[in-house]
């Protein structure tokens, strides 16, 4: 018998995830990339507005008037090749 390691004495075993618990916990975990992804996102149409001068509220719900501003929908519109597409 082979002789076992004093660390392995500690070792605390968990059961396996149903099929059930495992698709659960991908789209929570496909949620969560979501909203990171979301989230920078906007952060970043936010500071391409402030590099020219446009100031706008924190969140997510200011969204709709960042992409109105930068599709030249407002009278703040970005006149610069970024809306051309």
């Amino acid at each position: 018998m082979p002789a076992r390691s004093p660390r392995r004495a500690k070792i605390h075993f968990v059961a396996v995830k149903t099929q059930t618990q495992q698709d659960l916990q991908a789209v929570q975990r496909m949620r969560a990339q979501c909203v990171k992804d979301r989230t920078a996102l906007c952060h970043n149409i936010r500071g391409l507005l402030s590099e020219y001068g446009i100031v706008s509220n924190r969140g997510v719900r200011e969204q709709p008037t960042r992409l109105r501003i930068l599709w030249g929908e407002s009278p703040h519109a970005v006149n610069c090749s970024i809306s051309d597409g």
